[in-house]
């Protein structure tokens, strides 16, 4: 019984992500994509307080642990290459590393919508991505949403 009301709050959490995907994608979006050419115009269409806090989730690993919405949902893929719901555990989390080799085929977009922004990362031959979503929850942000680099 237990397991079955997880499953039905957990059902109801990703239909409400859905929703606001939906209505990012068809409302919200389109304000605020702008083509973003240069590094320099990246950091300038972020606040500047995201920067400061990203950095730092990248290089101390207990902030990092500090800054994640436990239980974490997203998308992991599983041994087959699939797709599969889960929800990340403190114990199971492997820490995050900086970006460093984007120069390698890979491209990185930020997008900001209120207080939140997604940041992707696209191999650039291949059909694969990997997404975080980034909130401020209270004065600071956290990680809320993680889909782990697979298959688009």
């Amino acid at each position: 019984m237990q397991l079955k009301k997880w499953n039905n709050i957990i059902l109801v959490l990703l239909t409400i992500l859905a929703i606001l995907f939906v209505v990012n994608k068809l409302f919200l979006k389109p304000k605020y994509e702008q083509a973003i050419s240069t590094a320099e115009e990246v950091l300038d269409s972020l606040p500047s307080e995201f920067w400061q806090f990203y950095e730092q989730f990248h290089t101390d690993s207990a902030f990092q642990l500090q800054h994640i919405a436990f239980p974490l949902s997203g998308i992991a893929v599983n041994d087959s290459s699939d797709n599969e719901y889960y929800t990340w555990q403190p114990a199971d989390w492997t820490l995050h590393q900086p970006i460093d080799d984007l120069g390698s085929g890979f491209e990185q977009e930020f997008v900001a919508f209120g207080n939140m922004v997604e940041e992707t990362i696209k191999a650039k031959n291949y059909n694969f991505s990997m997404s975080r979503r980034f909130a401020k929850l209270g004065d600071e942000y956290n990680l809320i949403y993680y889909k782990e680099m697979g298959p688009n």
